[in-house]
């Protein structure tokens, strides 16, 4: 992948994301931790 593709692809990525956050109503609290639902089962 070249850099003007990678740019493209990234530009992409950040409009689905915003387009995201605005259909759940404009906040969300990103999970920076995978393992914290293992924790709280086991």
């Amino acid at each position: 992948m070249n850099q003007r593709s990678l740019h493209r692809s990234l530009l992409s990525l950040e409009l689905k994301i915003k387009e995201s956050i605005k259909t759940l109503g404009g906040a969300v609290f990103p999970k920076l931790s995978w393992s914290t639902t293992k924790r709280m089962l086991g």
